[in-house]
């Protein structure tokens, strides 16, 4: 779950309440591991690949089990979809990392593209900033464009695994995973301790459910895995007016 609507989440407990996002985020994290073993058994039915042995990836099946013009269609909305998604996931990333670099060494430096100063009504372009706001989500200034240090540590980061596949980072995925849990045990156990914590801004549940559908399907990533799986037995036509009648019918039922 890594979505550009993840920062939406608080707001949406307490919108619709404790019970139906967390009905929602446990229904929808179901789904989408039967979707991933589904794409897992996609995988094994092409021909020489039962024992996962192959190089086969999502953009393998759809080579292989789609039509040409269906394969390259289907390519560009895929390679579009990650593209809105990594660029949402690298702006935040960038964003908690200038702020991490602010709190250990006082600031963070960048490359001021261009900036404008309200209060000297002065232009700049291509100078050296410190940036150390504290009251904003990012170190700099919200009318400046800037090359900042995190930015590009963060771009060194991934560069340095770049050049691998998925599976050889695997490592790197469970360290980040522990990680991740790790920081969300300490941020859970440090917000029930803060004194302006107060569960009553947080209702059990309300009649304002409206958005936690598209909200929650928005940070999971269902890319329709179960097609493939269905490809195999019945006629593709059919599958897809099937698959794609069922995202219009929880995108209109948000």
């Amino acid at each position: 779950m890594a979505g550009p609507a993840l920062v939406l989440l608080p707001s949406l407990f307490q919108e619709a309440g404790y019970l139906p996002v967390s009905i929602v985020l446990i229904i929808t994290a179901i789904l989408s591991g039967i979707d991933g073993w589904m794409l897992t058994e996609a995988l094994r039915r092409i021909p020489g690949n039962h024992d996962l042995s192959l190089h086969a990836e999502y953009t393998s099946l759809l080579e292989h089990y789609l039509p040409k013009t269906a394969h390259k269609c289907c390519l560009m909305v895929y390679l579009l979809s990650l593209m809105s998604l990594l660029m949402s996931n690298i702006i935040q990333s960038a964003q908690v990392t200038d702020l991490a670099i602010r709190d250990m060494f006082g600031c963070s430096y960048g490359l001021e593209l261009y900036g404008y100063h309200h209060e000297s009504e002065t232009t700049h372009v291509m100078r050296l900033i410190c940036g150390e706001i504290k009251h904003n989500i990012t170190p700099f200034e919200d009318n400046s464009i800037v090359l900042s240090s995190g930015f590009i540590l963060l771009g060194l980061i991934c560069m340095m695994f770049s050049n691998k596949n998925l599976n050889d980072n695997i490592i790197l995925q469970w360290i980040a995973n522990i990680g991740l849990c790790v920081l969300v045990s300490i941020w859970l156990y440090v917000f029930s301790k803060q004194k302006t914590f107060d569960s009553h801004r947080i209702p059990f549940a309300t009649w304002r459910f409206d958005h936690v559908l598209g909200v929650v399907l928005f940070n999971f990533a269902f890319i329709g895995k179960f097609i493939f799986v269905y490809c195999y037995h019945y006629n593709l036509t059919n599958v897809l007016i099937i698959s794609y009648y069922y995202y219009f019918f929880f995108f209109f039922l948000n």
